[in-house]
């Protein structure tokens, strides 16, 4: 029998959303803490953090992916088309938005990364935001939620282009 079939395997939706609460939960519990610690939120101590711990693994991925493993493919004349060129993705790899190069090239050796471009995202826009309008958290959050909830029924009801409903579904910043 096939290992495929059965259910525990076919799950990786639900893997990336529990990883998208637990780190919402964990980034929110530290900016919590750190406030009830010093009395405020220092931004730039927060991202110099998240640059440290995810940013060196990232871009050794994408220069991995889009230069190395192409070039030495090529140096061993593997014949293997990558659906993408250097020049064409690496915008979008140094703009956290690795999701869109999923969307546009389909199927490829980085397509992982996109949880990680989404996460970056959501660090970049989280700590402002929880800083900034300390008392009204729960709203911003419950007005994410609705906010993708509506984006999500527009997905069924209107004519938006399918690359737009990717991209909808993908950010996942209701997680």
């Amino acid at each position: 029998t096939h290992l495929k079939n059965l259910s525990f395997f076919n799950n990786g939706g639900i893997a990336v959303t529990f990883f998208f609460v637990l780190s919402g939960f964990l980034i929110s519990y530290l900016l919590l803490q750190e406030r009830a610690d010093l009395g405020t939120i220092s931004i730039k101590k927060f991202y110099i953090r998240r640059v440290l711990r995810i940013w060196p693994l990232y871009f050794i991925l994408v220069i991995t992916g889009t230069i190395l493993i192409p070039y030495f493919l090529h140096l061993i004349n593997y014949s293997y088309d990558f659906p993408y060129t250097f020049k064409e993705v690496i915008l979008y790899y140094v703009f956290f938005s690795p999701f869109m190069v999923n969307i546009l090239f389909g199927h490829h050796l980085l397509e992982p990364l996109w949880s990680i471009g989404v996460e970056e995202v959501f660090y970049i826009l989280w700590a402002p935001l929880f800083k900034f309008f300390k008392k009204n958290i729960l709203a911003i959050i419950l007005s994410v939620i609705t906010i993708k909830l509506l984006m999500l029924m527009a997905c069924d009801s209107l004519p938006i282009s399918a690359d737009i409903v990717k991209a909808i579904k993908l950010l996942k910043f209701e997680s």
